[in-house]
C-alpha cells in the first residue's frame, strides 16, 4: 500500500509539472519545501525532453545553498560512470560552462578522491582521439594574471619512486613529421620575462633539476637551441653560480664512455662558420678573476699513449695570424714556472731524437722556424738553459742542431762539423773572438788572415792583420790596432816610415830608420798605445 501511495504522489507531481509547463505554456513556478523525486529502479528522470529548446537551470543567482548532483554507478560506453554529461550536439559552444566571478579563495571546480587510486585510475581524463587541429584540448585563459598562477600541481609526497610523476607528457606514437613538437612553452614577451623556470628550493643533494634521458637516440639532437639569428648581446645559454661555496662541484659536465669515436665524433664542438672582420672577435673564451694558483683550463689524459691532448690545426692561407698566442702584461719578477711552462715529470727516453718539445717545419724553404725577439733586452737572457753541468755524461748535449753538425756539450764544449776545408764553418762579420784563459789549437789546417790592400798615408788606417801597402807616402801613424795585435805589412813600392820613440798614440817605434822597398815585409806589434817593430825582411 505504501508503494502505491508513493507512486500516486509522484504521478500527481509529474502530472502537475506536465500540465503547468505543457506545450505552448509560458512557464510555471512550483514552490515547495524539501522535495525528493524518486523513481523505480529502471525508470529514468529527464529534465528537458526532445522538444525542449530553452535552457534548464538548477539553482539561481539568489540561491545561497549548495547544488549537489550525486549518483551511483551508471553504465557508460565502456565503463561505469557516476555522472555523464552528453554534449554531442554542441559545435562552437561550451560543453560545461562554470562561471565563478565572485571566487576569491575557493575553487571553480574541485575533483577530489580520498581513496587509493588503482594503477589505471584517473581523477580527470580528457579524451579526444579524433581531434587533429584542435586549438587546445585543455585550455587555461588567464589574460589578467599578475602574481597569480595559471595552473598548479602541488604535492608534499616524500615517497616518490622511479615511476612516480607529478606531471607526465607521454607520447607513444611515432611521427614522420620533422617539425612535430610534443610539448611547447611559448611566449611573445619581448622584455625580461622568464619563459620556463625549474626551481629547486632545497639542497637537492644528489637529485637532478632537469633530466633529459635519450638512451635510444642515434642521429637526433638531445637539446636544440636554434633560430638564434637575431642574437646580438644576448646569451643563448647562461650558467651562473654567484655563490662562493662551490668546492668540488661542476657547473657543466659532459661524460662519455665511448670507445668508438671516429674522426667526426666530438664530445664538445664549437663550430663558427661565419667570417668576421672584427680583430677583437673571440669564438670561445675561458675567463677568471682569480689571483691565486687557480688552473683556468686543464686537460687531463692519464692513460693516453699515442693520441694528442691538444690539436690546433690552421689553414694554408695564414699570414699575420697565430695558431697559438700567449700574451702577458706582467711587470713583476717572473719566478718558478715562467709565463709559458712545459714540464715533464716522467723519466722518459727518446726514439729518433723525438723530444719533449718538437717543432717540425719540413716543408718550409725560406721561412723562419723559430724566432726569439727581445728588442728591449739589456741585462736579461734571450735563451737560457739551467741544466746542471754534472748531469751530462758521454754523448749528452745541451744542444744539438742539424743532426749534430752544431752541438754544445758539458762545460760549454762546442763542436761545429763543417763540410770541407776551405769552406766557412763559423763566420764572424763583426766582433772579436776572445780567449780569457786557454789556448787556440789547430790540429790540422792553418790560421789564415785575409790580406787587405791599403794605400800608404801619413795616418794609415787598417782593418786586418796582414796588409799589402801600396804608394810612396811616408807613414807616420797606423790606426785601427788592437792591444796585442801583430801586424804584417807587405810592400808593393818604396814606402818610407817616420821612426818615433815617443810612445805617442799610434806612432811607430822602429829598430832604425827604414824605407821599405817593393817586396819587403815588416812585422809590428801593438801594445795598446803605439807600434813596436818585431822584425823586418829586406826582399827588394
Amino acid at each position: 500500500m505504501k508503494k502505491i501511495f508513493k507512486g500516486l504522489g509522484l504521478g500527481f507531481i509529474a502530472l502537475a509539472l506536465v500540465v503547468g509547463v505543457g506545450a505552448g505554456s509560458a512557464g510555471a513556478t512550483l514552490t515547495v519545501g524539501n522535495v525528493t523525486v524518486d523513481t523505480a529502479a529502471t525508470d529514468a528522470f529527464i529534465l528537458g525532453g526532445s522538444n525542449t529548446t530553452g535552457s534548464i537551470t538548477l539553482g539561481s543567482t539568489s540561491h545561497t545553498g549548495a547544488t549537489t548532483v550525486s549518483s551511483g554507478n551508471i553504465t557508460g560506453a565502456t565503463t561505469a560512470s557516476a555522472f555523464a554529461v552528453l554534449e554531442n550536439a554542441v559545435t562552437t559552444g561550451t560543453g560545461v560552462y562554470v562561471v565563478a566571478n565572485g571566487l576569491t579563495e575557493g575553487s571553480g571546480m574541485l575533483v577530489t578522491s580520498t581513496g587509493t587510486l588503482t594503477t589505471t585510475g584517473n581523477l580527470l581524463t580528457l579524451t579526444a582521439n579524433s581531434a587533429t587541429t584542435a586549438a587546445g584540448l585543455l585550455r587555461v585563459n588567464a589574460n589578467g594574471l599578475t602574481s597569480g598562477i595559471g595552473a598548479v600541481i602541488t604535492s608534499s609526497a616524500t615517497a616518490l619512486t622511479g615511476a612516480g610523476r607529478l606531471l607526465r607528457v607521454d607520447h607513444t606514437g611515432a611521427t614522420g613529421n620533422a617539425s612535430g613538437v610534443v610539448a611547447e612553452v611559448a611566449s611573445a614577451a619581448n622584455d625580461e620575462t622568464t619563459i620556463l623556470r625549474v626551481t629547486a628550493s632545497d639542497a637537492l643533494a644528489a637529485g637532478v633539476a632537469l633530466d633529459v634521458s635519450l638512451a635510444a637516440m642515434t642521429t637526433g639532437t638531445g637539446i636544440d637551441m636554434s633560430n638564434l639569428d637575431a642574437i646580438t648581446t644576448g646569451k643563448a645559454l647562461h650558467i651562473d653560480a654567484t655563490g662562493v661555496t662551490q668546492t668540488s662541484g661542476i657547473l657543466a659536465h659532459i661524460d662519455s664512455a665511448s670507445t668508438a669515436l671516429t674522426g667526426a665524433g666530438r664530445l664538445l664542438l664549437v663550430d663558427h662558420t661565419g667570417a668576421t672582420s672584427n680583430a677583437s672577435g673571440i669564438v670561445a673564451e675561458f675567463k677568471t678573476a682569480a689571483t691565486d694558483e687557480t688552473n683556468i683550463v686543464k686537460i687531463t689524459s692519464a692513460a693516453m699513449i699515442d693520441g694528442v691532448n691538444l690539436l690546433v690545426e690552421g689553414t694554408t692561407g695564414m699570414t699575420t695570424g697565430s695558431l697559438i698566442k700567449a700574451t702577458s702584461s706582467t711587470a713583476g719578477a717572473v719566478a718558478t714556472n715562467g709565463i709559458i711552462s712545459l714540464t715533464a715529470t716522467g723519466i722518459y727516453t727518446s726514439t729518433s731524437n723525438a723530444g719533449f718539445v718538437n717543432i717540425t717545419a719540413n716543408s718550409t724553404v725560406a721561412g723562419t722556424v723559430l724566432a726569439v725577439n727581445a728588442t728591449a733586452l739589456t741585462t736579461g737572457i734571450g735563451i737560457y738553459s739551467p741544466s746542471a753541468e754534472a748531469g751530462l755524461t758521454g754523448a749528452g748535449r745541451y744542444m744539438s742542431l742539424g743532426g749534430g753538425m752544431f752541438s754544445v756539450a758539458k762545460f760549454g764544449a762546442t763542436v761545429i762539423t763543417g763540410s770541407a776545408e776551405g769552406t766557412a764553418a763559423l763566420t764572424l762579420t763583426n766582433g772579436d773572438v776572445v780567449v780569457t784563459q786557454g789556448n787556440v789549437l789547430v790540429s790540422d789546417g792553418a790560421v789564415a788572415v785575409a790580406v787587405e790592400t791599403v794605400a800608404s798615408a801619413t795616418n794609415m788606417a787598417i782593418d786586418s792583420g796582414v796588409v799589402l801597402v801600396t804608394g810612396t807616402t811616408t807613414i807616420t801613424t797606423i790606426t785601427g790596432g788592437v792591444a796585442g795585435q801583430q801586424l804584417v805589412l807587405i810592400f808593393g813600392a818604396a814606402t818610407p816610415f817616420t821612426d818615433t820613440a815617443t810612445e805617442a798614440a799610434d806612432t811607430i817605434n822602429l829598430a832604425g830608420a827604414y824605407t821599405a822597398a817593393d817586396g819587403d815585409t815588416l812585422i809590428l806589434i801593438y801594445d795598446g798605445t803605439s807600434w813596436k817593430e818585431v822584425s823586418r825582411s829586406v826582399n827588394g
